[in-house]
């Protein structure tokens, strides 16, 4: 009898991680007891510290655990260098500060027997209550306006548009075509920009609800603490977003793309009270204008 391994491919599964060694462990020891035989578990470790004891044994202990250190902290650096680590066909990552289900990399993996899928992303669960019976649409972009919908809570299958950072995979010879993950988006939309560059190369994406993670969602560590105050968080996701519409949809719409961001805008002054990150978010979309325009004037 052929075993597993030789029947199926190879696995990597990718988790970056920073000043998170609870949650690191406990999302280690949810993906070392996983249902799939062929797979590996890349950690690519930006902390300011050194592993505590329990976590640096159970990295060490397991044949499974490759431990990388880089000294940058930097989502997209970190993701790049874990897949050129990697020695899996299927590359998946997760955050963290997550919980796979035993069957997750089985989930991933299976979603590729068809040639045409280039990435998958898999079911994220969160603890809020809502009644995710009534979702209809899942990552999908609005090519006019360049609105994004998530939804990645959903309980069907289907094609999407982009992934979702904390549970997706993709293949690793479809990365390389890709160039990797552009390090303009430096911590938000990094994901949605490889998932438009996947399905430019003539592939699909697909939303597998089997391939479930719970999002713990852990308030300490990661890069969120180098973007907490809503300056920073909405100066990078407004500025990324313009690279994402400039660099992947139709520019016919650009009117029609910063109208919608301005609305979007103001709902976040709003939301956190802020009169004045009406000009933070102004200002992030001129970042993201002048970004481009020194790229076109390299030549890039």
């Amino acid at each position: 009898m052929v075993s597993q391994a030789h029947t199926k491919p190879m696995a990597s599964v990718v988790v970056p991680t920073l000043n998170r060694q609870r949650s690191l462990k406990i999302a280690l020891v949810s993906l070392l007891d996983q249902d799939y035989d062929s797979y590996e578990i890349v950690v690519v470790d930006q902390s300011t510290s050194l592993p505590s004891s329990d976590l640096k044994s159970l990295m060490e202990g397991e044949e499974k655990i490759r431990h990388f250190h880089i000294k940058r902290p930097g989502l997209v650096d970190a993701r790049n260098f874990g897949v050129k680590q990697a020695k899996g066909e299927i590359i998946i990552f997760c955050d963290d500060d997550v919980v796979a289900s035993p069957s997750w990399v089985t989930a991933h993996v299976r979603n590729y027997h068809e040639p045409v899928v280039g990435a998958v992303a898999g079911r994220v669960f969160f603890h809020n209550g809502r009644d995710t019976n009534r979702i209809r649409k899942v990552g999908k972009i609005n090519w006019r306006t360049g609105t994004m919908i998530s939804n990645f809570d959903a309980n069907f299958r289907t094609e999407i548009d982009h992934v979702y950072g904390c549970n997706f995979s993709f293949r690793k010879r479809v990365f390389l075509q890709t160039g990797g993950f552009d390090r303009s988006f430096n911590y938000i939309f990094d994901d949605a920009d490889m998932s438009l560059s996947i399905k430019e190369l003539g592939h699909k994406i697909i939303f597998a609800p089997e391939a479930v993670v719970e999002h713990v969602q852990t308030t300490c560590g990661g890069l969120k603490h180098i973007y907490l105050s809503p300056e920073k968080l909405m100066f990078c996701r407004f500025r990324n977003h313009f690279l994402l519409f400039w660099k992947h949809l139709n520019r016919i719409f650009l009117g029609a793309f910063i109208l919608s961001r301005f609305i979007e805008i103001i709902r976040w002054a709003k939301f956190y009270r802020q009169p004045g990150l009406v000009f933070t978010g102004i200002e992030a979309l001129l970042a993201g204008i002048m970004h481009v325009f020194r790229m076109s004037v390299k030549g890039k």
